[in-house]
C-alpha cells in the first residue's frame, strides 16, 4: 500500500509589528489572513461557551452534593483573552492578567 506523502504549509507571523486588517491597520491589504482570522476567532469563541458551560455543570453537581461551600474551583488558562481583547500579543501583559488576591 502507497502512502501518499502530505504537503506542509508552515506560516509564521512575528507578532511584534501586528499590522493585519484583522487587527484594524486601514492601510494593509490582507483579506486571506483576516478571513483566517474571523474563522479562528470564531472557534476561540465557541471553545469559551463550552468550557463556560461545563464550569456551570461543575458549580452545580458541587451544589447537589453540597460541596460548594467547602470547595476551591481554580481555573488556568493561557493569556489568550488579553491577546483577543486587544487585538495584540499579550506575551507582556502578565501582570495585568494574573493578579495576586489582597
Amino acid at each position: 500500500m502507497s502512502r501518499e506523502r502530505m504537503n506542509v504549509l508552515f506560516v509564521v507571523v512575528d507578532d511584534l509589528r501586528p499590522e493585519l486588517g484583522c487587527y484594524g491597520t486601514s492601510h494593509v491589504l490582507s483579506p486571506n489572513i483576516d478571513a483566517l482570522a474571523r474563522r479562528l476567532i470564531h472557534g476561540y469563541c465557541v471553545c469559551v461557551t463550552y468550557v463556560d458551560a461545563q464550569l456551570g455543570r461543575l458549580m452545580a453537581a458541587l451544589d447537589c452534593l453540597d460541596l460548594r461551600r467547602s470547595t476551591a474551583v481554580l481555573l488556568w488558562g493561557d493569556h489568550g483573552g488579553s491577546s483577543a481583547s486587544t487585538r495584540a500579543g499579550a506575551s507582556t501583559r502578565t501582570s495585568r492578567s494574573t493578579p495576586a488576591p489582597r
